[in-house]
């Protein structure tokens, strides 16, 4: 489960992303935060390119206590049980580099230039981000499930979330809640999806393996104020193939 922010088009998209991901390779599977940004439209992960985490130069740590690629405390939801959650948001504050707020307070950032040590940019240390791409602003809000296998495009086993279709509903299907975002007028302030102007849309790759419902809005609500459950069992799904 992730957010992503993005703009640029061809080999100039440029995304920031964040959510929490589970797979063998960190932390046995358990789930794990992670960050990530391409510069180059996912075309190479390299130092100042893109990359997940600190595995690539990129990603500035200031938290002492949240870091990417570490596993995620406070328990897991529980079918038809208590229901956990986590908080994420990405924000260009007013220094130009874009942070990643997780629960309760920043965690980090892509800096401006690409330094962690200064945000001066110059010919030593130019912008990480191009003028046409996120150096200024995004274009593009996202939240979305989505699953990877080595196989593909032959169909995967890998659940979605808990693997119970959207249509399950709440306490079986995973979902995701209070989108919001802020434009270049409104910021500091964000709003809710449904009031920014712009086109909602939504969308699911393989909907013989995967499904989505919603999205809901009740902007009466300040805890759901937006919502859409997602899930499925890949392979295990009829018609998956």
């Amino acid at each position: 489960m992730q957010i992503y922010m993005g703009r640029g088009t061809g080999s100039a998209h440029q995304t920031v992303e964040a959510g929490k991901i589970e797979w063998s390779g960190w932390n046995s599977g358990f789930p794990t935060l992670f960050v990530y940004y391409t510069t180059n439209n996912y075309t190479n992960d390299d130092d100042w390119e893109g990359g997940y985490n600190s595995l690539v130069d990129g990603w500035c740590q200031d938290s002492e206590t949240v870091f990417p690629q570490t596993s995620i405390t406070g328990g897991m939801s529980v079918t038809d049980g208590t229901q956990k959650y986590l908080g994420v948001a990405i924000e260009r504050l007013d220094d130009g580099n874009w942070w990643v707020y997780v629960r309760d307070h920043y965690i980090g950032y892509y800096p401006k230039c690409q330094s962690c040590e200064t945000d001066t940019c110059d010919d030593e240390t130019p912008f990480l981000f191009s003028t046409t791409g996120m150096r200024n602003r995004s274009a593009t809000g996202a939240w979305y499930g989505e699953v990877f296998d080595n196989n593909a495009p032959a169909a995967t086993s890998t659940d979605m979330g808990s693997g119970a279709k959207a249509a399950s509903d709440y306490r079986k299907a995973a979902y995701i809640r209070n989108m919001q975002m802020a434009t270049t007028t409104s910021f500091p302030t964000f709003d809710y999806v449904q009031n920014v102007s712009g086109t909602l849309g939504t969308g699911v790759t393989d909907s013989s393996c995967y499904s989505l419902m919603g999205p809901g809005f009740d902007s009466g609500s300040t805890v759901w104020p937006n919502w859409f459950f997602l899930g499925g069992g890949g392979d295990e799904e009829t018609g998956c193939n």
